[in-house]
């Protein structure tokens, strides 16, 4: 019998993310099954499917993907409890809507791959974001701040707000790497709690192929790592 590890490693090899991420859920949630959550995931995309047409630029894709994750559903960066276990664990992401930044990019990924959009994610210093190759450039996306658009000036003065690097003054191209699938999952190294919420309101005509919340699971959080406090100033993320 393959332990956690091994299975989540052969899942992501085979290119199935949402599922590796559910296998990661079950240091929380043994018993998980993770059908539901995976057709949570296919009903997302679904509900986009009718915006979109084959005609429409890669980026404009990932703009409707956005648009109805965040706006229409509601999904967004929980800046109010952001050390909160739950928000790492897929099933629970898909539950309660809110999540940190890898985890609802695990989320963005997923939907936009069952629309035949690749996205990758990108391991910028403390904040993990996802990538789009664009028709018109490479389109880099925060979903936890609602899935808005990030250019290169706000990148580097969020990197000049990390410690021991105020002077930099331009972006290295190694602050915008691409994680191998093996390295991909829904926890974060030297994560960085954001100061400002950025969240997208959610639609007052929300689309029923939204699945709804469930109630909050009985998650074992006491007995899960907390990730220690940042030394970032508490402006890091204020743009």
């Amino acid at each position: 019998m393959r332990s956690l590890r091994e299975e989540f490693a052969a899942l992501v090899r085979d290119g199935t993310l949402g599922r590796g991420a559910l296998e990661i859920a079950r240091i929380a949630y043994p018993d998980l099954q993770p059908e539901g959550h995976l057709a949570d995931l296919a009903r997302l995309a679904e509900a986009v499917r009718p915006a979109i047409d084959a005609r429409m630029p890669p980026e404009d894709i990932a703009l409707a993907v956005g648009d109805h994750l965040f706006r229409t559903c509601g999904f967004h960066g929980n800046t109010e409890d952001y050390y909160d276990p739950r928000n790492s664990f897929l099933n629970d992401v898909l539950e309660r809507r809110t999540g940190i930044p890898i985890s609802l990019s695990v989320v963005f990924i997923e939907v936009s791959r069952r629309l035949g959009l690749a996205v990758e994610g990108v391991g910028f210093p403390g904040h993990f974001l996802v990538r789009v190759a664009g028709q018109r450039g490479s389109l880099l996306l925060d979903p936890f701040f609602g899935g808005r658009r990030v250019d290169q000036a706000e990148l580097l003065e969020r990197l000049r707000a990390l410690p021991g690097r105020p002077e930099m003054r331009e972006l290295p191209p190694e602050a915008l790497p691409t994680p191998s699938r093996q390295s991909t999952s829904c926890s974060s190294s030297s994560p960085i709690p954001p100061t400002t919420s950025g969240r997208a309101a959610p639609s007052t005509n929300a689309s029923a192929a939204c699945p709804p919340p469930l109630p909050t699971s009985a998650a074992t959080s006491t007995s899960l790592p907390i990730a220690p406090q940042p030394t970032t100033s508490a402006n890091a993320w204020s743009a």
